[in-house]
Order: structure tokens, then sequence, then C-alpha cells
């Protein structure tokens, strides 16, 4: 087992060293909770991280299928998250971080797509769970007050017809007055 360990940090160690972007190179987009800019160097780790692949394709996917993403995107972004609470060694809260950050940088890139594919992802289009998927991804990035305050009016739209949780809607809403009242 710790012949594999080694393994795989020394294949780890070589693609970074490998994919390293020049001193100067423009750097890439990763949304991250901090709207940062990463180099491929980093890109390339975290997506191997990610439970979920974030170039998938919304368009031309039914209705059906994308109500089938946002319930994937629900499980990969609850999965390291219940994992996370449930665990006390170091080494392994880190491991867990790791892999949510990935997750929910994956599903921010699918969420962004998928609502510029169908709108705001809504309860009677994708069911409570998919529309609470939309929600979790939009929330997991309330450090990022600019992606927080992005899809505000879709989601009031959503809650006042009752197509999505109000009290999911309230959150969002007070987190994005309280950042404003910050400045």
């Amino acid at each position: 087992m710790n012949k594999i360990k080694v393994a795989l940090v020394a294949l780890s160690l070589a693609v970074t060293y490998c994919t390293s972007a020049p001193e100067g190179e423009k750097t890439l987009p990763t949304g991250t909770q901090s709207g940062a800019q990463t180099t491929t160097s980093t890109l390339l780790p975290r997506l191997l991280y990610t439970d979920i692949d974030p170039s998938i394709s919304v368009k031309d996917k039914s209705q059906e299928e994308i109500k089938d993403l946002l319930h994937e995107m629900y499980e990969v972004d609850q999965r390291y998250r219940d994992s996370l609470q449930n665990q006390n060694r170091p080494e392994r809260r880190r491991f867990y971080t790791q892999r949510m950050g990935a997750c929910d940088a994956a599903n921010r890139t699918l969420l962004d797509k998928i609502i510029e594919e169908v709108g705001w992802p809504t309860i009677s289009q994708f069911g409570k769970k998919g529309a609470d998927a939309a929600w979790l991804v939009v929330w997991h990035q309330r450090s990022d007050k600019h992606y927080l305050a992005k899809y505000l009016d879709l989601m009031q739209q959503a809650a006042e017809k009752k197509e999505m949780d109000s009290t999911n809607f309230a959150w969002v809403k007070e987190r994005v007055e309280w950042q404003a009242r910050q400045q």
C-alpha cells in the first residue's frame, strides 16, 4: 500500500512539474471561492480531485438528463462535507477539504452552464433535490460576493413562485446584503 502511495505522489509531482506554467504565463479561472486565478500547474491537480467532470456539456441535454446531472452535483456537493464532519484526524480533514474544494469548483462551472442553457433550476423542472443542488452550489461560494450575487435575481423570482426553498433564498439575500454593508 505504501508503494502505491509513493507512486501516486511521484506521479502527482511529475504532472505538476510538467504542466507548470512558465513565469508570466496567463492564468486560468478555476471557480474557487475567492474568485482567484490559477495556473495550469494548480488547475490540473485540482481536476484530479473532483468527483464530477466540469467539462460536461449541457447543450442538447434533455430536461431529465439535466435533472440527473443536478442530482449528481448534489451528491458530490454533500459527499465530503458529510465525511469532514465525521473526521477528526488532521490529515483526513485536509483530504476532505481538498476534495470538497475541487468538487465545489466543478459544480460551479456546471451550474453556470446549466443556467446559461435553461435558466435557474426550479422545483417543477428538476425536483426539489435539483433546485437544492443549484442553491448549494451558490451557497458554498458565499465568500465570493460577486458569485453569490450573480444569480440573486433569478433566485428571488424562483422563491416568489415557490420554485425554490424561500429559506435558502433568504440566506443568500441576507449574506449579499451583509457583504454590501461591509464595503
